[in-house]
């Protein structure tokens, strides 16, 4: 098994893809104070919150971070499709920082890139992940396998996270945010897009 680890070491493995991600993702919130809420109205809803879908999901990104050290990039047409989804995910992560920098903190948001997604953050990083498993392309090893089992596991663990989020937007903006939720897909809606620009 050490044999296994040490072969795997090196300098041009996934952790750089995911190291920028995460500084992206991370970084981006830290600089614009993006505060999203919990929702305290619901005391037992936010022990769960607070004490069971946030420390999870920090297991599993760290998880992430760990195994992609060890996980090795192959260049081949499937990195370069990778790197595409790697930069639109971020993209999306990127807009959507940017666009909470610019609202009023208790603001619901429903211009730009939450046009077409209720949920621009988690579904860049999500895109940007599936990017990460595109740049190992047909690599198979151990590492590899648990990069792509933990990134199955993220995206149960996102789901839950914006569910969360959703009960307490609900909560908060109540009618408005369902005639929102109505129109725009928890995840991508082109549709509702361009009916919006040519209404």
């Amino acid at each position: 098994m050490l044999a296994t680890v040490l072969k795997s070491l090196g300098v041009w493995n996934l952790w750089i893809p995911m190291t920028v991600t995460l500084f992206v993702l991370y970084g981006g919130k830290v600089l614009v104070g993006y505060k999203r809420g919990t929702p305290v109205d619901d005391e037992e809803y936010f022990q769960y919150y607070a004490n069971v879908v946030l420390p999870g999901s920090w297991l599993v990104i760290i998880s992430l971070l760990l195994i992609s050290i060890l996980v090795p990039v192959k260049i081949t047409v499937w990195f370069w499709i990778g790197l595409a989804l790697l930069i639109i995910g971020n993209g999306f992560v990127i807009g959507s920082l940017w666009q909470f920098a610019h609202a009023s903190e208790r603001a619901l948001i429903r211009t730009g890139l939450f046009r077409i997604t209720r949920n621009p953050m988690y579904f860049g990083f999500n895109l940007s992940l599936l990017g990460m498993i595109g740049m190992i392309g047909f690599h198979i090893s151990l590492f590899s396998v648990m990069f792509f089992s933990m990134s199955i596991v993220w995206f149960f663990v996102a789901h839950s996270l914006i569910h969360s989020e959703e009960v307490f937007l609900a909560m908060r903006h109540q009618d408005f945010y369902d005639r929102y939720r109505s129109r725009v897909a928890r995840y991508l809606s082109l549709s509702s897009f361009f009916n919006e620009r040519n209404a």
